[in-house]
C-alpha cells in the first residue's frame, strides 16, 4: 500500500524577509485590546470543523473526540469513547500505519503529516499529528473519493498510453514552429529503429536525416499550407523515409491540427502513418503482370478468351481457342459463343452466367461444346468478373478434357468399387499418452481394436505390442509431442487371425496426451497394385494429347502448393481462433444466443476452460521461446514498486479469495520508485503469488519487499506443500514439473518458473529459492535500485 510521510520542519517564525523594516513598522502604536476566547468558545469552534480532531494521553486514552471525530470513528456522540483506550478500542488497527505512525510522533516528538488506506474500513485517511510529551492531536480527513478519483485519471492515462502504443502506425505530434517531432509512440521506435532519444536529438534536421531528398520541398510546403488550415481539416501526404538500418519504406500520413495560436494559427499538428511500402511494391507489380499478362494471354497453350458479361460477345480470343473451334479471328470477336452454336446444350450457359454472376468467378464448370466442324466435346471452363473501361467482363480459360472424360468410362467401374470400400470403413480412435498409455479408446468399431477395449485401457503399448513395434510407436509420439506436429505412420498387425494394414494419423493434444486415428487400409492396399498398373496403362494413352492440359495442371498444381505453404506458415497463429473460441463460448454461457440447460453449460465451461489453458499454454512457449531467441526486450522505466505489488495482488486476489487464503503485504520503508520493466516485474510477482496460492490449502500468503543496501529484495512466502531438496534444481527448466505422476492434481506447463527466471536474470537480478518439505516455500528476487 502506498504511504505518503511528510515530516513538519520548525520554520524561522516570526522573522522578517529582510534585516530593514519600513517606517510603517518602526513606528510604536498602541496595542489593541481583544478578548481571549472563552474555554467554551473553543471548544465550539473545535466541534464545527470539518475535519475530525482526537486528544490521546501518553497511555493512549481518549481526553477528547470532536463530533466530526466521532461519526468519522463509526461512534453515535464523542462521549462514547472519552476515556477509552483507543487500541481497545479498534484493536485492528494495530498494526496498521496509522499505530506506527502515531507511536513514532510520540516517541521521537515531531509532527506527521501522511495519507493512507485503512484496510478494515477501505477508506482512505489523511492525518496530521501533533505530539507533546503528554498528549497526542490528531486531525484527520477522509479522501476516499478524491484517492478514487486520483487512481480512475491514472487507469485513463494508462489506457489512452495503451491505445497509442498498439495502434500499427506512428502516431506523432508535429511542431511547426520548431519543425521537431515533439511526441512519437512506440510503434516508430519498434517499426523504424530510432529510439524516442535519437528521434528527439535530431529536432529540426529530422527531415533532412530520414526523408528523402527529392520529398523535402513538398513536404516543407505540406507543413507550411498547415498554418492557414479550417477546423475539422483531414490532410493526407505519402512520403519515403530511410529506417535505421538504411532501408526506404512508403509511408502515407493523414494530419489534423492539434494546436492552434491566439489567432487561430495552427501550431501543431497531429498525425498517424501507415507504411504502404507493400502496396507501392504491389502497384508495381501490377503494371509489370499487365504487360505479362498480354504476352501470356496470346502466347498461352491453352484456349483463353475475354467477353461481354451483357451479351456474351467476344473482344479478345487467343490464337489456341481459334484453333481448337476452328475459327477465325474475325468471325468470333463481337460474336458470342451462343450465336456461333459453340454450346451444345443453351441450358448449360444459362447455369454458367447464373454462377458468375452469383459468385464473381467460376471453376471447373464442365460444359459440352461443338466446333466449326461439328465435333462434339467436353471442357472445364474457369471464369472470372473483371472490369474494363467501366463494363464488367469475363475472361478464363477452357481446358478440353474430351480425351479424360472418356477414360473416366474405364475407370468407373473399378471407382463405384473403391469409394464403396472407402465409404464402409471406421476408424480406431484413441486417445495415448507420452509413455504410450491408452487413456480413452472410442467406441468405433470393436473389430479393428488390436485387444478388447477393457485388457487396453491404463496399459502401454509397450505391454501390448512387441518390443521394437511398440519403441517405434512410442518414439513416434514423443516426436509429435515435442514438435506438436502431426505424424502418419502405416503399420501391419494380425487381428483375429487376418493381417491387417493401418493408416495412423497422431496428433497433439497438448503436452503429455496424442490423438491417434487409425484407419483399415487393408483393402486399399490390396488395391492399389490393380490400381497403378491400370493408371500406367492410362497415362500412356491419355499422355500424347494432354500435353496443354499437362501445362496448365502443372500451374495449378504449383498454386496448390503455395496456398499450401501459406496455410503452414499462418497455422501456428492459434490464439486469434482460440480468443474467438473463448469469447463466443462466454456470450453463448451467458445466454444471449437463448438458454442452455444444465448439462450444455457444464460441457461448455469444459471446453472455453480448455481453450484458456491451450491459450496460456501457448503465450508461455511464445514466451520462453522469444527469451529462448535473445528478442526479449526490457524496457526500463521508472515505477513505484509499492504500485506494482498493489497490481500483481490484484490479478491473483480471486484464486486467493476462492481458496480462503489470506494474502498480506510487508513493505519497506523505503521501497518506492525504481528504475526498470515494470510489466516484467509484475509478471514475475503474479506468476510467483500465483504458484503459491495453487500449491497453499490454508494459511496465508506473504509479499515482503525491503532495500538491502543496493538492492530490493522481494519474498512470496507461503504455507504450502513445500518442495523436496532433490527436486530443487528442476523448478527454473522449462517444461520441468515436479507434480509429474500419474496423481497429478496441478495443472501448469512447467513454464513459469523458468520465465520467471529469465526475466529477473534479463533485468539484472537474481531469483532463488528457500522450502521445506510439507512446511512452505519462500521465493525471492533482487533487482538493482542503483541508477543506470
Amino acid at each position: 500500500m502506498k504511504t505518503q510521510h511528510k515530516t513538519i520542519k520548525q520554520g524561522n517564525r516570526g522573522k522578517s524577509k529582510s534585516g530593514n523594516q519600513s517606517a510603517h513598522e518602526s513606528k510604536p502604536s498602541r496595542a489593541k485590546h481583544v478578548r481571549p476566547l472563552a474555554p467554551k468558545q473553543f471548544v465550539d469552534i473545535l466541534e464545527h470543523m470539518n475535519d475530525g480532531l482526537v486528544v490521546l494521553d501518553k497511555d493512549w486514552y481518549y481526553i477528547y473526540v470532536n463530533q466530526k471525530a466521532a461519526r468519522m470513528l463509526q461512534r453515535q456522540k464523542p462521549s462514547d469513547l472519552i476515556g477509552k483506550h483507543i487500541w481497545t478500542e479498534y484493536p485492528e488497527g494495530v498494526g496498521q500505519p496509522f499505530h506506527l505512525a502515531y507511536e513514532k510522533a510520540m516517541r521521537e516528538q515531531t509532527p506527521i503529516v501522511f495519507e493512507e488506506h485503512y484496510e478494515p474500513w477501505d477508506l482512505w485517511f489523511e492525518n496530521r499529528i501533533y505530539p507533546s510529551p503528554d498528549r497526542l492531536l490528531i486531525l484527520f480527513t477522509e479522501i476516499t473519493d478524491r484517492k478514487r478519483i486520483e487512481t480512475l485519471l491514472h487507469e485513463r492515462q494508462y489506457l489512452l498510453q495503451k491505445i497509442l502504443d498498439s495502434e500499427p502506425g506512428t502516431v506523432y505530434i508535429y511542431d511547426l514552429e520548431e519543425r521537431r517531432n515533439v511526441y512519437v509512440n512506440r510503434y516508430w521506435l519498434v517499426a523504424y529503429g530510432y529510439t524516442e532519444e535519437e528521434t528527439q536529438a535530431m529536432g529540426n534536421e529530422l527531415p533532412s536525416r530520414i526523408f528523402r531528398p527529392g520529398d523535402l520541398e513538398r513536404i516543407s510546403a505540406h507543413h507550411e499550407n498547415w498554418r492557414q488550415a479550417g477546423e475539422g481539416e483531414i490532410r493526407e501526404i505519402e512520403f519515403q523515409v530511410r529506417t535505421k538500418s538504411g532501408e526506404w519504406r512508403w509511408l502515407h500520413s493523414r494530419e489534423a491540427a492539434f494546436a492552434r495560436d491566439a489567432v487561430g494559427r495552427v501550431t501543431q499538428i497531429l498525425g498517424i502513418t501507415h507504411d504502404i511500402t507493400e502496396s507501392k511494391q504491389a502497384e508495381k507489380a501490377l503494371r509489370e503482370s499487365e504487360e505479362k499478362f498480354s504476352k501470356v494471354f496470346y502466347a498461352s497453350p491453352v484456349p483463353m478468351s475475354i467477353s461481354r458479361l451483357s451479351d456474351g460477345q467476344y473482344v479478345e480470343v487467343n490464337e489456341s481457342l481459334l484453333k481448337r473451334m476452328g475459327y477465325r479471328r474475325e468471325e468470333m470477336i463481337g460474336t458470342s459463343a451462343l450465336e456461333l452454336g459453340i454450346w451444345e446444350n443453351a441450358a448449360q450457359r444459362t447455369e454458367m452466367l447464373r454462377v458468375l454472376r452469383k459468385d464473381g468467378s467460376l471453376r471447373n464448370f464442365e460444359m459440352r461444346f461443338v466446333t466449326r466442324s461439328g465435333e462434339v466435346g467436353t471442357a472445364l471452363l474457369f471464369r472470372e468478373i473483371i472490369e474494363l473501361v467501366g463494363e464488367e467482363h469475363f475472361i478464363g480459360t477452357t481446358l478440353d478434357i474430351t480425351e479424360r472424360k472418356q477414360t473416366e468410362d474405364a475407370l468407373a467401374a473399378s471407382e463405384a468399387e473403391l469409394q464403396a470400400l472407402l465409404a464402409s470403413m471406421n476408424d480406431v480412435v484413441l486417445v495415448i499418452d507420452r509413455d504410450g498409455r491408452y487413456r480413452k479408446i472410442a467406441p468405433t468399431n470393436p473389430d479393428l481394436l488390436y485387444k478388447p477395449p477393457e485388457e487396453l485401457l491404463g496399459k502401454t503399448l509397450r505391454d501390448v505390442f512387441p518390443a521394437g513395434q511398440a519403441e517405434t510407436f512410442v518414439g513416434t509420439i514423443r516426436q509429435v509431442l515435442d514438435a506438436q506436429q502431426t505424424a502418419h505412420i502405416e503399420y501391419q498387425l494380425v487381428i483375429g487371425g487376418r493381417e491387417v494394414w493401418f493408416d495412423t494419423a497422431i496428433s497433439p493434444m497438448d503436452t503429455n496426451n496424442t490423438l491417434w486415428m487409425a484407419r483399415d487400409i487393408t483393402d486399399r492396399k490390396r488395391a492399389e497394385e490393380g490400381l497403378r498398373e491400370l493408371n500406367e496403362e492410362l497415362e500412356q494413352r491419355i499422355a500424347a494429347r494432354t500435353e496443354e492440359l499437362a501445362a496448365a495442371m502443372i500451374r495449378a498444381q504449383e498454386s496448390d502448393r503455395l496456398k499450401s505453404a501459406f496455410l503452414a506458415t499462418m497455422s501456428h497463429e492459434l490464439r486469434t481462433p482460440l480468443n474467438s473460441i473463448i469469447g463466443f463460448t462466454g456470450v453463448i454461457l451467458q445466454g444471449l444466443a437463448g438458454p442452455l440447460n444444465e448439462e450444455q453449460t457444464k460441457q461448455l465451461n469444459m471446453m472455453r476452460n480448455s481453450a484458456r489453458h491451450l491459450l496460456a499454454l501457448i503465450n508461455d512457449v511464445l514466451d520462453i521461446s522469444k527469451i529462448e531467441a535473445g528478442q526479449l526486450e526490457i524496457l526500463q522505466r521508472p515505477f513505484d514498486m509499492r504500485q506494482a505489488v498493489e497490481s500483481a495482488l490484484r490479478v491473483v486476489h480471486p484464486l486467493a479469495q476462492k481458496k480462503n487464503l489470506q494474502l498480506t503485504t510487508l513493505i519497506g520503508a523505503g521501497v518506492g520508485i525504481i528504475n526498470n520493466d515494470r510489466r516484467r516485474v509484475e509478471q514475475v510477482l503474479i506468476n510467483l503469488v500465483n504458484n503459491a496460492v495453487k500449491f497453499t490449502e490454508h494459511g496465508e500468503i506473504r509479499i515482503e519487499c525491503q532495500i538491502k543496501g543496493d538492492w530490493l529484495e522481494t519474498c512470496v512466502r507461503d504455507h504450502g506443500i513445500g518442495i523436496k531438496a532433490e527436486d530443487i534444481e528442476k523448478l527454473f527448466k522449462p517444461f520441468q514439473q515436479i507434480d509429474t505422476g500419474p496423481a497429478r492434481s496441478h495443472e501448469g506447463t512447467g513454464l513459469g518458473l523458468a520465465i520467471c527466471k529469465r526475466l529477473v536474470v534479463a533485468m539484472g537480478g537474481e531469483i532463488m529459492v528457500e522450502s521445506q518439505w510439507g512446511v512452505g516455500s519462500t521465493f525471492k528476487f533482487t533487482l538493482s535500485v542503483k541508477e543506470q
